[in-house]
């Protein structure tokens, strides 16, 4: 009975997934995709997106989001890719 329990506890551990880590090169290309989706995103918004007064505000959320947390995270993490 108790190697029955020892082999219930063990099966019901989830099974561990082994991944590798990314290198230092791919974490920057990483980010380039990121910006570059960002960067995207801002001259769709800035080419298509008219409209009424609410849709300047909902617009202009969407792009001071991208700009004051989304880029900036970027720019800090590639720093810190830089000095490591």
């Amino acid at each position: 009975l108790d190697r029955l329990d020892r082999d219930e506890g063990d099966a019901s551990a989830p099974p561990r997934r082994v991944t590798a880590r990314p290198t230092k090169a791919q974490l920057e290309q990483r980010a380039g995709g990121l910006e570059f989706e960002f960067e995207a995103v801002l001259g769709y918004l800035d080419a298509s997106i008219r409209g009424d007064d609410d849709v300047r505000i909902v617009r202009k959320q969407i792009v001071g989001a991208i700009n004051d947390t989304h880029l900036k995270r970027i720019d800090a993490l590639r720093q810190e890719l830089a000095a490591n």
